[in-house]
């Protein structure tokens, strides 16, 4: 090989991961844009950050707020680092929403590989259920404990909210337990829901919004 050679394969691996960032970054950027302006169309106020949570690992960007269909919403790109060294990031838009009707606090997450250690991978943002907590058990609907595990500490006051219209919706949802895994989360005065690794396109945004909304109306229904 030629000094020549050298030189230009030198610039090459050099430039590279440049332009991998430069793309990113581009990408990013064209992101934060699309999703002010649905926020504008919408009527809601847009923060791009990065920003963080009292009592919250991670960082926020992307933030999405106001009311809208009489709900008040935040809505956040929300990206975090879990496991042992090297640590995975994983990065998910999470819809936080304040509700009218007090529900006890409870973890629901899909059963990944039918594993009943999900609450390990999709790790509590709000509840503050840990793994030693309930593992809520509905006996009578089959289908739905393939598909999902609730854990909480208030067992009686879990199963009155996860009523008939709740299970029937969850149940109802196509098994995908590895390429669209959910997580449905409450702290008492709000809901919280996320698919885990999956950021929502700024042109999806509203029909994510009603997504969350149809969820939460069940919870809160009289």
């Amino acid at each position: 090989m030629d000094t020549i050679t050298a030189i230009f394969i030198t610039i090459g691996v050099c430039l590279v991961p440049i332009l991998i960032f430069f793309l990113l970054y581009r990408k990013q950027k064209n992101r934060n844009k699309e999703l002010r302006n649905m926020a504008l169309k919408l009527g809601l106020a847009y923060n791009e950050g990065p920003f963080e949570r009292e009592m919250i690992s991670g960082y926020f960007y992307n933030e999405i707020e106001g009311v809208f269909d009489g709900f008040k919403w935040k809505i956040f790109d929300y990206n975090r680092s879990y496991g042992r060294r090297p640590r995975t990031t994983q990065t998910q838009t999470v819809a936080l929403v304040k509700i009218n009707k007090h529900l006890p606090k409870f973890h629901l997450s899909t059963r990944v590989l039918l594993s009943s250690l999900s609450l390990f991978t999709f790790k509590p943002i709000i509840s503050g259920i840990v793994n030693k907590d309930i593992q809520i058990k509905f006996d009578r609907h089959a289908e739905f404990s393939k598909k999902y595990i609730v854990r909480g500490k208030n067992k009686k006051a879990i199963k009155q909210a996860f009523n008939e219209r709740v299970i029937t919706y969850f149940e109802k949802k196509p098994r995908k337990l590895i390429r669209n895994p959910e997580v449905f989360e409450s702290n008492g005065k709000e809901l919280l829901y996320y698919k885990p690794g999956r950021t929502v396109k700024p042109s999806n945004l509203e029909a994510f919004i009603k997504e969350v909304k149809t969820l939460i109306a069940l919870f809160t229904a009289n």
